[in-house]
């Protein structure tokens, strides 16, 4: 039965597009928290964990965040979509 359900949440997730599970599972719930975590532990290692918070270290430490985040999460999401269509392709294959 779990297998099931898999399946048709794959499914479901499918239909609403490649795009759309990059942009929320890829890029929003992965890449930008690694993205925002890298440049907390890269700028406290340079500049010193107190010395993130100057307005000059904020903005440069937000921009470095999000396009870390982009990236992290367009590569994260390109990847899984790959992996759950090719397992998603095996198991509608053995169920037909």
């Amino acid at each position: 039965m779990k297998v099931t359900n898999k399946r048709n949440d794959w499914g479901t997730i499918r239909k609403k597009g490649k795009i759309k599970y990059i942009w929320k599972q890829g890029i929003l719930t992965y890449g930008i928290p690694v993205g925002i975590l890298i440049v907390v532990i890269n700028m406290s290692r340079e500049v010193g964990f107190s010395n993130i918070f100057t307005l000059q270290n904020m903005i440069a430490g937000v921009i470095a965040a999000l396009l870390n985040g982009v990236m992290i999460g367009l590569i994260y999401g390109l990847i899984m979509w790959a992996f759950y269509e090719r397992r998603w392709g095996k198991e509608n294959k053995n169920v037909k």
